[in-house]
């Protein structure tokens, strides 16, 4: 059995593991500093022409959907931060390879570079 010294340890550790899980995921996650094409992802209750309204509302010039509608990619000249993407009903703007993750090359056109 583990003392309550330790269990309160083995809280701590885990808690603290979890948070720099978080941070890392949220690095990764987030457009690079030269990035002008990401991905805005609005609520699952958000239709495909509304999320693209918002989109150009923000300064973005859309460039494609995702089936859902609710996720654009756009470029930007600036990429808006979260409070503007929040006035505009996005969740979040992330780097739109994150989408195809490790996957290999698509098997369409990209409207985003690639770097190979």
């Amino acid at each position: 059995m583990l003392t309550s010294d330790e269990k309160k340890g083995l809280v701590a550790a885990t808690a603290s593991m979890l948070l720099a899980t978080l941070m890392l995921i949220a690095l990764l996650l987030t457009p690079g500093a030269k990035a002008t094409v990401v991905a805005v992802i609005f609520p699952p209750t958000t239709s495909a022409e509304a999320s693209f309204q918002a989109t150009i509302a923000m300064g973005g010039s859309p460039l494609t959907t995702a089936a859902s509608g609710n996720i654009v990619i756009a470029n930007f000249a600036t990429i808006p931060g979260l409070s503007r993407l929040w006035d505009f009903g996005a969740l979040v703007a992330i780097d739109p390879l994150v989408n195809t993750g490790c996957s290999a090359k698509p098997k369409t056109k990209s409207p985003v570079e690639r770097k190979t």
